[in-house]
């Protein structure tokens, strides 16, 4: 399993959780997930990824217990994952108003045309023997970073958000 693979598990499993690991709680996360997988806070990121790679319904059930654990620490400690990423999404994009910094454009435009000119590449001559992987390590590089760009111009999951918190009031349960 690649880091990308462990990322969407986590995500599927315990969103919230997965979503501090890119943040100011990032440590906080990481220490969440140590101790549900292998029971100790400070287990060492190869055993986390071990128990990972080869979870059991037992490691999923305790993600998930995790992942309720530390929404309801969030609640206590009166954190909002949504609200401190469109506080930071809203101060990125003042910071280029301000500046008339076209950087971020500039950025976009270069990830966007390599993403897609990459993938027509690949598409129209396929993979050589030599360097094939080294193409698709690029392409999904390229991919991450198009992904970063669609969130920081259109944000990320608070649409999601937004209907889960609406199907959790209208039902009385968490999705």
């Amino acid at each position: 399993m690649n880091s990308s693979e462990f990322n969407d598990l986590i995500a599927t499993v315990a969103p919230t959780i997965a979503g501090a690991l890119g943040g100011p709680l990032a440590g906080l996360a990481v220490r969440a997930i140590a101790l549900a997988l292998t029971g100790r806070e400070d287990a060492a990121s190869d055993d986390v990824q071990a128990r990972l790679a080869g979870a059991t319904p037992t490691d999923l059930a305790a993600l998930k217990t995790a992942e309720t654990e530390f929404r309801a620490r969030l609640k206590a400690l009166d954190i909002d994952l949504e609200r401190i990423a469109s506080r930071d999404r809203a101060d990125a994009r003042r910071r280029e108003t301000e500046l008339k910094d076209r950087a971020p454009v500039i950025l976009a435009a270069v990830v966007t045309i390599g993403f897609f000119g990459t993938l027509a590449l690949v598409l129209r001559f396929g993979l050589r023997p030599q360097g094939g992987e080294a193409v698709l390590v690029m392409l999904g590089a390229l991919a991450t970073g198009w992904t970063a760009v669609l969130n920081y111009y259109f944000g990320s999951s608070a649409g999601s958000a937004a209907k889960n918190a609406l199907l959790e009031r209208m039902t009385g349960q968490r999705s």
